[in-house]
């Protein structure tokens, strides 16, 4: 009788915890700005913001007073633009675009009624990445940062305006970043999310002169909570 009464009031207990955690669910979608970082310092100077864009849904889950979690599933742009007077070349609009899904997972901090501090890790699956330029000239290997050191052999479509090539054999499937971020709610169910994702793992597949290359990324994201 006492093992029954113990285990209906840890049952009870488990019951009255679960009904204080303040739950919610919604949409986002936003803009980012991304680059690669070099561990070699000659190279960052070169490696310029690209503009992409992110969306996705999230869960926010308050367990104790002020403090959450909240995870995200998101379909992200990113990548790398590079200096169109770089190495003397006559090629134009050199970038690599890169399309991720990614995992945030975010610690937050309830700082007044409307602003929240968050941080966490990020994680990230490459799911496709295309060097593109700007003209008919493709000087591809002259770019060790965005060619990862070796041409990959995915194939050349050019026409007059631009061209573009398959280059996700060179970088790692998985990637890894620690974010830190405000999020300032709206009325009407809104947030505004700023968010700066600081490159922790090697996205690199080859190795080269360059040395490690992370991803770097700025977003700024419209939340909607549904339920």
């Amino acid at each position: 009788m006492k093992k029954l009464s113990l285990l209906m009031g840890i049952l009870l207990s488990g019951t009255g915890l679960f009904a204080q955690i303040k739950t919610e669910f919604g949409a986002k979608a936003g803009m980012n700005v991304s680059s690669f970082s070099f561990a070699d310092t000659n190279y960052p100077a070169d490696s310029q913001f690209l503009p992409g864009f992110q969306v996705g849904v999230y869960g926010q889950a308050f367990v104790v007073e002020k403090v959450g979690v909240q995870v995200e599933l998101l379909y992200a742009q990113m990548g790398s633009k590079l200096k169109d007077d770089v190495d003397n070349s006559s090629e134009l609009g050199r970038r690599t675009v890169m399309n991720y899904i990614l995992v945030p997972v975010m610690a937050t901090l309830e700082l007044t009624d409307n602003l929240f501090l968050e941080a966490g890790p990020q994680f990230g699956l490459l799911m496709g990445a295309q060097r593109k330029w700007d003209g008919t000239n493709d000087s591809f290997n002259t770019i060790a940062f965005l060619s990862v050191a070796s041409a990959p052999t995915g194939a050349v479509k050019a026409t007059q305006e631009g061209g573009s090539r398959d280059v996700k054999d060179g970088y790692k499937a998985l990637d890894l970043s620690m974010n830190v971020g405000l999020v300032y709610r709206l009325p009407r169910a809104m947030a505004v999310n700023l968010r700066y994702g600081l490159g922790v793992s090697n996205i690199s597949e080859t190795t080269s002169s360059i040395g490690k290359m992370r991803n770097n990324m700025i977003s700024l994201s419209l939340m909607h909570a549904i339920f």
